[in-house]
């Protein structure tokens, strides 16, 4: 979790949202098939880029290649075990359904699926860690499954595989130590932090992110609001991708519902119900005994880490205040999330109409008048209520953590926004971007493989912020000096 990136033999390269295995969703899109070949373009992309940082570090110099967050899309997958492999959890209906889930056996098998589908990129990897550079692994909301011990050792297995060290046990203990999964977040003392920032994002926070468990069932991980949505409804419906919709309105998502037809509306609104009930159902766990056992075991958690690196308990507890209020922790914000609350008002007040007609309760011009009131009162509900976008929530805590974990660089992503920006006098945020984008989505712009290089030069910090679309690298830079 920390380092010195004051040591003069230290440069970071720093990326985000990859997302692999996000293509690997045929149980629940099985004509999904024919768009895979465009996925292959991420891992020559990702793939060059590794070769090119390996074959030019400074002399003397290693990389620390830190990726943070949403390097495996756990969440975003939809796959089955093959018919010869045994899981030890059982699936639930839900799993049966949807896909494999977050229990560990579950993302150890989506682990090993994901190497086998790219496996140009942990080649590549393997390359990169053998070669003496470090991998640090920050958690995303889509990879929080890394929680889990055996998915964190299936990983490095992958990689090891992937190079000829077979049966020497200093060699793997050497590999493996160039290895590392932060708990919450990658801090260099007054220089660099990188964390992901999901949880300043209520559609994507977990109540208790360091120890993401599930209190309906502490075999399997928390499923977030985003989560919930992803593989109740995005993944199985035709028309839906995972991008862009904080911009969208309740009249786009009747659009792509009625472009389906009798039948596919009525799927749709039934798999929009089951979703709707697993996000109360997750809401009512919160309020459990094993709930509050979980969130002890998030305090003891944070007290390790204060213990282990030398940072005051109290203020990693202000760090955690930082944190968005998941839509799951309250009802309101669920309904609000799911447009129920603009259905529900608009029922409410197309009743009170319809009263005062039928009953005759007051003259009939008063009629346009409520209504009129009514519809601006919604309208003002909906935009003053509504997040429609984390970029700015993520931008506003990145600046609150610099003040308590002082830092040149504050580094993250999950916004899928690339930016490079000044938060404070000798502050600057920097948002990775990514590296992909969904396969069904043929709208989006091409993401633009941004990355963060960080190095000193003659004496002081430079930092590089390069993407690689358009294919001339375009360069955002800024000089730090050092303390020496």
């Amino acid at each position: 979790m920390f380092d010195s990136v004051t040591h003069p033999t230290t440069q970071y390269l720093i990326l985000s949202d990859i997302h692999l295995g996000s293509d690997l969703v045929q149980h629940a899109r099985p004509w999904t098939s024919e768009r895979l070949t465009r996925v292959l373009q991420i891992d020559y992309d990702l793939s060059s880029m590794l070769d090119h940082y390996r074959n030019h570090s400074e002399p003397g110099c290693s990389w620390t290649l830190i990726i943070a967050g949403d390097l495996v899309d756990f969440a975003g997958m939809s796959i089955v075990a093959a018919k010869d492999v045994e899981l030890r959890t059982p699936l639930s209906p839900e799993e049966i359904e949807h896909g494999l889930g977050s229990a560990a056996d579950h993302a150890v098998y989506k682990i090993r699926a994901v190497a086998r589908r790219h496996a140009l990129v942990f080649r590549k990897l393997a390359q990169f860690i053998s070669a003496g550079h470090r991998l640090v692994l920050v958690r995303g909301n889509h990879d929080v499954d890394f929680y889990w011990e055996p998915v964190r050792r299936a990983f490095i297995d992958e990689l090891l595989a992937h190079t000829d060290i077979d049966d020497d046990r200093e060699a793997r203990k050497r590999f493996e130590s160039l290895v590392e999964f932060p708990q919450w977040f990658y801090y260099v003392k007054e220089q660099l932090y990188v964390e992901h920032g999901h949880q300043y994002d209520e559609t994507c926070a977990h109540q208790t992110g360091l120890v993401p468990l599930s209190p309906l069932d502490p075999r399997r991980l928390a499923y977030s609001f985003s989560d919930i949505l992803l593989r109740f409804i995005v993944r199985p419906t035709r028309g839906f991708t995972t991008e862009g919709h904080e911009k969208k309105t309740v009249v786009h998502y009747f659009r792509i519902a009625f472009s389906l037809g009798f039948i596919g509306c009525m799927r749709l609104f039934y798999r929009f119900l089951r979703a709707v009930v697993q996000m109360f159902r997750s809401w009512r766990a919160q309020l459990s005994e094993r709930a509050q056992k979980i969130r002890t075991e998030q305090e003891r958690t944070m007290q390790q880490i204060a213990q282990r690196f030398h940072i005051s308990i109290d203020k990693l507890r202000r760090m955690v205040s930082l944190w968005a209020k998941p839509v799951t922790a309250r009802v309101s914000s669920i309904l609000r999330s799911v447009f129920l609350d603009v259905i529900l008002s608009s029922l409410g007040l197309g009743l009170l109409l319809v009263l005062l007609l039928a009953f005759r309760l007051g003259p009939l011009w008063l009629i346009p008048i409520l209504a009129a009131v009514g519809v601006f009162a919604i309208t003002l509900w909906i935009r003053r209520s509504r997040v429609f976008d984390p970029k700015d929530a993520i931008k506003e805590s990145a600046r609150r953590v610099s003040q308590l974990l002082p830092a040149r660089f504050v580094v993250m992503g999950h916004t899928h926004q690339a930016t490079m920006e000044s938060i404070g006098e000798g502050v600057t945020y920097i948002n990775l971007g990514n590296w992909s984008n969904d396969i069904l989505d043929d709208a989006a712009p091409k993401a633009p493989c941004s990355h963060l290089i960080i190095r000193r030069v003659k004496g002081e910090l430079k930092a590089e912020f390069v993407s690689l679309w358009p294919r001339r690298p375009q360069k955002n830079e800024i000089v730090s000096p050092t303390n020496g």
